[in-house]
């Protein structure tokens, strides 16, 4: 309501909040899911639209979903508050449907494969590692929590509880050689170990 809101009383363009809302394409024909500074995303069959940020002591989390007309705003005075995973919890009361999606199975051995250490391409000290927890695959971030891996075929994947986060297992010569992160941009993290 709030970003409709914004449309009718003429305080935004409709024509600057399409182009906002446009997934942008990077010169090498890449689409992502990133507008002008809003995140675009199909959760479960439902659209959303999305921006959060963060600075020394506060994070913050809006996510408008046009199909319904819903609007929903987190403001949180702590910096490490878990703001995505609150933002889908609220988000599925408020809908009274679930967001997250079943993980694909995918063949144990694959699954192996894919386990390891993976360098960020120009900053090799930031690391994701992936490992294996009783039910799939988890990936934990330099610095940060795990993630648990929730495949969509034997070779793609989102990051549970992250909404915007999308991935791609890559091989070269049969081995897994990197993993794609699309995450407000397109990052390569090559397999290390």
């Amino acid at each position: 309501m709030f970003l409709q809101g914004l449309l009718s009383y003429r305080i935004l363009p409709k024509e600057l909040l399409e182009k906002a809302w446009t997934p942008h394409i990077l010169v090498n024909g890449v689409k992502t899911n990133y507008g002008y500074g809003w995140t675009l995303n199909n959760l479960n069959q439902l659209r959303s639209i999305e921006h959060g940020g963060h600075m020394n002591g506060f994070t913050s989390s809006l996510i408008y979903y046009p199909d319904e007309q819903i609007t929903i705003a987190l403001l949180f005075n702590d910096q490490d508050a878990p703001r995505d995973k609150l933002s889908r919890l609220l988000s599925e009361l408020v809908l009274g449907r679930s967001l997250e999606m079943e993980s694909k199975s995918v063949d144990p051995q694959v699954m192996e494969s894919y386990t390891g250490i993976y360098a960020l391409t120009g900053n090799k000290s930031r690391t994701i590692t992936v490992s294996k927890t009783k039910g799939g695959l988890v990936a934990k971030v330099s610095g940060q929590d795990g993630f648990e891996i929730l495949f969509t075929d034997a070779s793609h994947f989102r990051l549970k509880n992250i909404s915007d986060a999308t991935g791609e297992f890559k091989l070269k010569d049969g081995n897994v050689a990197s993993m794609i992160i699309n995450q407000n941009g397109v990052f390569e993290w090559i397999k290390i170990k």
